[in-house]
């Protein structure tokens, strides 16, 4: 962790599964939730162009999603759980 941590790292968004990089805004610092005196690396918020792409995109994949069976929906929640535990 010490050695991931030892540069900073800027954050993009990520849109329909792809990162986008915002230009545009004022750079924000990343801190650490522990230690708010730790800066980690730094973001741009997505802008209302952005943030709009991304709605849009989750507004057309929501009825494929909706139709997909309750047992393979719980397996991808399940696989993605695993995902966030295996990389605390």
């Amino acid at each position: 962790m010490r050695t991931a941590l030892s540069e900073p790292f800027h954050v993009a968004s990520i849109v329909g599964g792809q990162s986008v990089e915002v230009t545009a805004g004022a750079l924000k610092d990343v801190v650490s939730p522990h230690d708010f005196r730790v800066r980690l690396g730094s973001v741009r918020y997505a802008e209302d162009a952005e943030i709009d792409d991304a709605l849009g995109r989750s507004v057309g994949v929501f009825d494929a999603w909706e139709q997909t069976g309750v047992e393979t929906r719980a397996a991808m929640l399940e696989l993605a759980a695993d995902y966030l535990e295996k990389d605390r």
